[in-house]
């Protein structure tokens, strides 16, 4: 291990995440208290872009005190993994990694995330599977760098369904994975968006925040089979 003042000498690796500065002020606070960055060392690669400890590395720079450096050979993947037992990568940390590095895939994805105002991991699933359940690798593939948009069109027509319910509910309803996953399967239940939007429409019917999936589903179903003399069931 070694040590510096010599800040310039490093380099922030292209696809870390961005440097939080509240985060800079809690480890300040945290160097000021009590000085612990030689328990605790950055690491760099060869080239002397850091690995893990940007923001160790920036708060020691603002208060002037040498930084303690270890080597370990290692790129984007050895960032993440040591990332990942660390203070964790939010899901955009990842989306801005790869984006920084160069990536369409998850400028689509933060571009579609943003424009429905859902979370990452919701947009993420739409885009690549084309449903709102929940996958127990959906994360994995957005963390992993596999991500890719497969389901854009499917996603972007699921989203416009949803947007056909603005006037009849909250924004947090609205944006919900079990609501969006309901309407998904009401969207291939046989109705049409414009049956949809007239059934709304004379009824003014307002949807409500529900516990589960199935909860949607019925209010749904209430909505399209109403005076109809044949019962469409969603699911």
């Amino acid at each position: 291990m070694e040590k510096t003042k010599n800040y310039g000498m490093f380099r922030i690796h292209t696809g870390n995440r961005f440097v939080d500065p509240n985060h800079v002020k809690r480890i300040k606070k945290s160097i000021l208290e009590r000085n612990l960055l030689h328990v605790n060392p950055i690491i760099v690669n060869d080239r002397m872009e850091v690995l893990d400890g940007q923001h160790r590395l920036e708060a020691a720079k603002e208060l002037e005190v040498e930084i303690h450096y270890i080597k370990q050979i290692g790129g984007l993947e050895t960032i993440h993994l040591l990332n990942t037992n660390a203070r964790n990568w939010s899901l955009r940390d990842y989306v801005l990694s790869y984006i920084s590095m160069g990536s369409n895939d998850y400028i689509e994805l933060l571009d579609f995330s943003d424009k429905w105002g859902i979370p990452l991991g919701l947009a993420g699933a739409l885009l690549q599977f084309g449903k709102a359940q929940a996958s127990s690798g959906e994360r994995d593939h957005v963390r992993s760098g596999d991500f890719k948009p497969l389901k854009k069109d499917e996603a972007e027509e699921i989203m416009v369904w949803v947007s056909a319910f603005n006037d009849y509910t909250d924004p947090v309803t609205l944006h919900q994975r079990n609501f969006i996953s309901a309407v998904t399967e009401l969207k291939n239940s046989g109705i049409t968006l414009d049956g949809l939007k007239h059934k709304l429409k004379i009824q003014g019917k307002q949807m409500y925040r529900r516990a589960t999936r199935m909860d949607y589903i019925r209010d749904l179903e209430t909505l399209i089979n109403y005076k109809n003399r044949h019962i469409t069931r969603i699911a």
